[in-house]
């Protein structure tokens, strides 16, 4: 996620702090998780650590040698990849399906309308 504009350029005296602590933590996850693909269910205790297919901490998994263990498997990103992963970040959540509430409402007022109209 960036922001545009010389109030959170990084290298900007006047930079918002807290945005570019965001910004590097955000990019520090990032690489974190851009190393393994858990190839199966990885259990930690009772619950599941990581579901197939996702992405897993490198630091973990380079403790615990799960690559050697077959838990998890090596990618590698392209830079086209990370550019689409920081593209997504900064798009505008989908607007939600409209609630069954919503669409009674909406065709209450359609036909009270269309009532209006023949009269």
């Amino acid at each position: 996620m960036t922001y545009p504009g010389i109030e959170n350029d990084p290298a900007s005296v006047e930079a918002n702090p807290d945005r570019v602590a965001v910004e590097e933590r955000r990019r520090e996850r990032e690489e974190e998780y851009s190393k393994y693909v858990a190839v199966s269910d990885i259990p930690w205790g009772n619950v599941n650590a990581y579901f197939a297919g996702e992405r897993v901490s490198t630091t973990t998994a380079e403790k615990y040698d799960w690559l050697g263990l077959g838990l998890v498997e090596q990618v590698e990103r392209s830079d086209a990849e990370r550019d689409n992963t920081a593209a997504s970040d900064r798009q505008e959540p989908a607007a939600a399906e409209p609630t069954t509430a919503q669409k009674v409402t909406a065709a209450a007022k359609a036909a009270k309308s269309k009532d209006e109209e023949v009269k």
